[in-house]
């Protein structure tokens, strides 16, 4: 695909075209199963737009309900047995992401459904406008320019028409399944020294592991989740793990401390208006000077804030960075902006390894 397909004028988006043959059709809409506040957006957005759910329907594989979801107050719930008694015709949309992928399966339980669908509000991710493209055209295109192979350009596409038409069919022929060691980018040799921003529990690094054969020169591992932290810490103990440094503080472009939401997950994250807050510090003055060839970052949405804070360990050792790119859509502008205002010799690769617009990685490495 092309750059030029991301420019093409008045193409609706998928949320577009659900809701007008929905608001065409005589039949009600039903929502299948309602997670978080997910459920309620969707519900919101069907409203605005003067769609009101019929019922939800929850079984066995539906997170359970939202007590507090304001747009689905009032609404009864069923089973897909009693939806089918009571409707012989009903859309439905599916209210949480883990049900995305599986509409066949949801369609034989419901089997009155006459479309099985869903909105963008299901992956519960920032979306991007196509004027956010059109704005920064230059630099983005410049960026897909940049890319340094077929691949790549081919996922930067894929990403953006997924996020831009809210249709995540776009993503599956770019999908590539190991993330953050991805073959044929970089290979990590039994000197490696590896920098994992957000270790959550351990993951990435047992994926480290993997790459170098269990050899390698050190590991700084930080996470700022206590439970995460408490998890990291036994699979450190479990591996047996030598010459590595854990961390409990959140990385970012200064030593200060900052409110933090603690979710114990993948989801714990620095915003604003958190109860809690946690240290942070930058890793520059973790290493202190100490060569490091690899930093991985999946930091929540403040990868920008932590590489800043580790600019001298990446001028003067040029590591490898992969680095997660997927959520705030100004890091698709800023990131590699940055990156190359710092070490101009980086090569850009960009993966996809979620069939979803997650989990996408821009990787630098210096030939």
């Amino acid at each position: 695909m092309d750059f030029k397909e991301l420019l093409k004028p008045n193409v609706a988006g998928r949320d577009e075209d659900v809701i007008a043959r929905l608001c065409r059709s005589p039949y009600p809409v039903m929502l299948y199963g309602a997670a978080g506040d997910v459920g309620d957006r969707i519900a919101g957005k069907l409203l605005a737009h003067g769609l009101r759910i019929a019922r939800i329907i929850l079984d066995a594989d539906c997170p359970p309900l939202a007590s507090e979801a304001d747009a689905l107050q009032g609404v009864e719930t069923c089973t897909p047995a009693e939806a089918n008694e009571s409707f012989a015709s009903y859309h439905l949309i599916i209210g949480f992401v883990k049900a995305y992928g599986h509409a066949d399966r949801i369609a034989r339980k419901c089997r009155n459904a006459c479309s099985v669908d869903y909105l963008s509000e299901i992956f519960d991710m920032e979306m991007i406008e196509p004027a956010f493209v059109a704005q920064h055209r230059e630099t983005l295109e410049a960026f897909y320019e940049d890319l340094s192979d077929h691949s790549s350009k081919e996922a930067f596409v894929a990403y953006l028409l997924a996020k831009t038409r809210q249709d995540m069919q776009y993503l599956p022929p770019c999908f590539e399944k190991v993330q953050y060691f991805p073959a044929g980018i970089f290979t990590l040799t039994d000197h490696a020294s590896y920098f994992d921003c957000g270790a959550f529990t351990g993951d990435t690094i047992a994926g480290f592991l993997d790459a170098t054969g269990g050899t390698y020169r050190h590991i700084w591992a930080a996470e700022p989740d206590p439970s995460n932290f408490q998890q990291l810490q036994r699979f450190v103990g479990e591996q047996s793990l030598s010459d590595i440094r854990l961390i409990n503080k959140g990385i970012y472009d200064r030593c200060c401390r900052l409110p933090f939401h603690a979710a114990g997950n993948m989801l714990s994250m620095i915003v604003e208006d958190a109860v809690h807050s946690i240290d942070v510090d930058t890793i520059d003055h973790i290493v202190a000077g100490e060569p490091v060839t690899y930093i991985k970052m999946d930091v929540e949405g403040v990868e920008l804030k932590a590489l800043k804070g580790a600019e001298q360990t990446i001028r003067t050792h040029r590591p490898i960075l992969g680095i997660s790119i997927y959520h705030r859509k100004s890091d698709l502008v800023d990131i590699p902006v940055w990156i190359r205002s710092v070490v101009p010799e980086y090569r850009f690769y960009f993966r996809v390894h979620k069939k979803l617009a997650i989990d996408t990685v821009l990787y630098a490495v210096v030939p």
